[in-house]
């Protein structure tokens, strides 16, 4: 929320002992308005206090000050430095810094740069969404049949039937399936702490949203049309729903891979690179949709898994796209061939393997951590991939999972999970650039809407540097050919074998046999 424009930045030097009324009092009016009648983009009322100074003293100062302001509003903070505004219950100047008391009654060091105000809203004001749509108020957001409330006495909106929440966004009945994640109790204690630090949701949100219920995690996902806006390849439009096949996975929901081979109908994809080249390859333009994106994420992105066309997605480099960016990746595949300690497929795997695609020692691993989890806790871990008709384990469940990793440690060591690379291995080098995406769009007949469209788009092309690749091939160093042919030249070289010595051999034997008859 913004503070009235024209509060003062304070920036003290301390002369003398003088006190607060001296240099501040309240401001009537802000530019020539009235400060009861401030309208800030959020349709909040706001009336400023301590905002204006008087031209007592010279140079204007004090040693120490306390500012407050009435019990009917709060007092807010802004931090020009940093560009950060906090809610603060009071500030008190001790002649050199100010020193401002936080909601949570901590106290904090904030120098001498700072903005203050007092903001006093109206409750029950029109609300613009990000869309640009006007509520009625911001109780209405989801739930028209919601009453908003003027008292402050009284808790902000009176949601209608089946509606709950604190501007009644949430339905009873998605609170009831968050409720049957399992241990609820532990579950509001994480969402509580992540309140306090936002940043802990980002880390907490896919195992959480793991434990969902898959049909769920399903409805909640971003169907195909709701991602790909168009898609060229070769210079050539194709047709979208054929070129993608969608993967479902449990921490990321609907992913959609396109020219994946992992199928009986496409065993070695749909598409095949033929020429190489920027002009040659994939071009593909994304929707981000900013408004429905959590609203922890600093700045839209879509992530994006670059893997062979057989390789597990997960398995493949990840890359970013961020809302009005335009990025360009080249590819350069190399090849490792190993033929010592290695394995075919996973069909030649003498352990489980759940992951879907080719065999990796990745999936391999994975399968590794399950079927421990399955016979300690009596379930599988919800955020990988499970065996067929495993049951997943809960939230409540979680402390068990924990308990068998800091016991058991990586699956890399145990003795009984055994992992030998994949004999075949594809690797994609890639090379990465991005730039904004034109202020406005060429196609766009509606200049108006272009900057908007810009923000919640992003393209990205995809192309082989080369068709040639880097072959890495394993040999031994010696077979059983090499092998007799050295024995031989090294035989040939310490006996001196001809034909010559052969005779001699001959010669040799037939007088050592002729003396032991003699004396015999």
């Amino acid at each position: 929320m913004r503070l009235p424009l024209s509060i003062l930045l304070f920036n003290l030097i301390p002369i003398s002992l003088q006190s607060c009324s001296d240099h501040y009092t309240p401001l009537q009016t802000c530019n020539g308005v009235s400060a009861s009648a401030l309208i800030t983009e959020e349709a909040s009322a706001h009336s400023c206090f301590y905002d204006s100074m008087s031209a007592v003293g010279n140079p204007p100062a004090v040693e120490t000050c306390t500012l407050t302001c009435p019990p009917s509003s709060r007092m807010i903070a802004l931090l020009p430095d940093f560009n950060v505004q906090i809610a603060i219950t009071s500030a008190y100047f001790d002649s050199v810094n100010w020193l401002v008391t936080q909601e949570d009654s901590s106290r904090v060091s904030v120098g001498n740069s700072i903005q203050f105000g007092c903001e006093t809203p109206t409750r029950c004001t029109p609300y613009v969404d990000d869309n640009g749509v006007e509520h009625t108020t911001k109780c209405n957001l989801i739930d028209s049949g919601a009453v908003c409330n003027d008292d402050t006495l009284l808790p902000l909106c009176t949601c209608s039937a089946g509606m709950t929440g604190t501007t009644c966004g949430i339905t009873l009945e998605a609170l009831v399936n968050l409720r049957n994640i399992g241990d609820y109790d532990k579950l509001r204690a994480l969402l509580e702490a992540a309140r306090k630090t936002p940043a802990l949701l980002v880390d907490m949100f896919p195992a959480i949203l793991a434990y969902l219920p898959e049909d769920l995690k399903r409805q909640l996902s971003w169907n195909l049309d709701e991602v790909v806006d168009s898609l060229i390849y070769e210079l050539s439009g194709i047709d979208t729903p054929k070129a993608f096949v969608q993967i479902f996975d449990d921490t990321l929901g609907n992913c959609y891979t396109f020219n994946y081979a992992n199928t009986s109908e496409r065993p070695d994809g749909l598409y095949q690179a033929r020429l190489s080249g920027h002009n040659r390859g994939l071009s593909i333009m994304l929707k981000l949709e900013p408004a429905e994106q959590v609203a922890w994420i600093e700045c839209s992105a879509i992530s994006v898994y670059l893997h062979g066309p057989g390789t597990p997605p997960k398995q493949g480099a990840l890359y970013s796209l961020q809302a009005g960016a335009s990025d360009v990746i080249s590819l350069k595949k190399s090849i490792t061939k190993l033929i010592a300690g290695c394995i075919e497929s996973k069909a030649a795997l003498k352990q489980t393997f759940y992951d879907d695609g080719e065999y990796t020692t990745d999936g391999c691993y994975s399968a590794c951590y399950q079927d421990k989890i399955q016979s300690e806790c009596g379930c599988m871990d919800a955020r990988y991939k499970k065996a067929p008709g495993a049951l997943g384990c809960t939230f409540n469940q979680t402390d068990c999972i924990s308990s068998v990793s800091d016991r058991w440690g990586e699956p890399s060591t145990w003795p009984d999970c055994h992992c030998p690379p994949a004999c075949y291995q594809e690797v994609y080098g890639i090379e990465a650039t991005r730039t904004a995406l034109p202020y406005k769009l060429a196609s766009c007949s509606n200049s108006i809407g272009c900057d908007e469209l810009n923000k919640r788009t992003a393209r990205l092309s995809l192309f082989m540097t080369t068709l040639e690749s880097e072959v890495y091939n394993e040999y031994d160093k010696m077979n059983i050919w090499m092998f007799l042919s050295q024995f031989g030249g090294i035989l040939g070289f310490v006996l001196g074998m001809s034909v010559v010595g052969i005779i001699e051999i001959i010669i040799l034997c037939g007088q050592l046999t002729k003396d032991s008859c003699t004396k015999s």
